[in-house]
């Protein structure tokens, strides 16, 4: 939901990749040749084909961390807000995005093709450590999927050939206001079944989080005291849905926080929940309206919350009294380009 949240899945569930022992040939002139496979989940197989990946091969270099204050999670989103706006204009502020943008048109790239049955093979590369990524968007059955592989290598000198493991492909569903939320399950504290159905009819903000997620538990804590004092004209009931299978580990945790809301089970992390929401980050808001259609996206809300200047329980009680968030949703770039960016 903030800048410090920790993006999960692209650097952990988005594929494996694991090299193999590369056989010791005679010293390498060109590079190395890199083989591989792409595998697509049997449930996307119909729709969805490796080879329409645009996977490239994108030299690996360190980008520095951007320099944020040292009591950043204690200041306020406007706060947060102003600090962005000071650094982009700042001379500091330009040197450092000059930099990083140097770094990354100096970085060796490398386009892979994909054959038909989802192997490919790049040659000639240098020693040094790799990631290797491709991403594509499509849309099946009105809802939009991110297809992505990644996996990071590092490439030996003095080898002609390096065989590495196999690139799983994730689909991630791009969720959006207005659509239908998918089935949410688990079991209560009290180990009862859960369903998201059961609560049609009213508002219903959940929260997903992982016990070891850092400021989860505040989070929450905060969001829904926050809430309360916005007095929203039509209730909404929070559910605090934890990425985790043990139900005890979670009791304990919750004891201790004492946590406000339903709390639910409802699998790890990577699990079909998570895959069924795209989760890619933990806290991660949802609020879906009385007709089980989301009102709300966790992307939507970061995007909302930056345009309106609103705080996150603000925008909640606007939303379930059904009342205009500012500036949400931004208007569309013109055709000829008018708006500047900064880069």
């Amino acid at each position: 939901m903030r800048l410090w949240l920790i993006l999960l899945v692209c650097l952990v569930c988005a594929g494996s990749l694991v090299a193999q022992d590369p056989p010791k040939k005679k010293a390498s002139q060109d590079g190395t040749t890199i083989l591989g496979t792409v595998s697509v989940p049997a449930e996307y197989a119909e729709v969805f084909q490796a080879a329409e990946l645009p996977l490239q091969l994108l030299e690996d270099v360190f980008l520095p961390p951007l320099p944020i204050p040292e009591n950043w999670q204690s200041l306020s989103a406007e706060e947060q807000n102003k600090w962005w706006s000071a650094f982009q204009e700042s001379a500091e502020g330009k040197a450092f995005f000059a930099d990083r943008q140097q770094r990354m048109d100096n970085a060796k790239t490398f386009n892979v093709r994909i054959e038909p049955n989802g192997d490919f093979k790049v040659y000639d590369i240098p020693p040094g450590r790799y990631q290797l990524y491709g991403v594509v968007n499509k849309k099946i059955k009105d809802v939009e999927y991110a297809f992505q592989v990644f996996g990071a290598l590092e490439v030996a000198p003095q080898v002609d050939e390096m065989v590495v493991g196999k690139l799983d492909v994730v689909a991630t569903p791009l969720w959006v206001a207005g659509q239908a939320a998918p089935p949410l399950e688990g079991k209560t504290l009290d180990d009862k079944p859960f369903e998201l159905k059961s609560l049609a009819g009213q508002h219903v903000l959940v929260v997903f989080w992982m016990i070891d997620g850092g400021p989860a538990l505040q989070f929450q804590k905060a969001l829904w005291e926050n809430l309360q004092q916005q007095q929203p004209s039509q209730p909404v009931i929070l559910v605090s849905a934890c990425m985790e299978t043990n139900v005890n580990r979670v009791k304990e945790v919750v004891a201790k926080a004492e946590l406000p809301g339903q709390v639910i089970v409802c699998g790890p992390w990577d699990g079909k929940v998570a895959r069924d929401y795209g989760l890619s980050q933990f806290p991660s808001l949802w609020l879906i309206g009385p007709d089980q259609k989301f009102k709300m996206t966790d992307a939507e809300f970061e995007v909302a919350r930056i345009a309106s200047q609103l705080s996150l329980p603000q925008i909640v009680a606007k939303l379930a009294a059904n009342e205009p968030i500012p500036n949400y949703p931004p208007e569309p770039k013109s055709a000829g380009g008018g708006e500047k960016s900064d880069k």
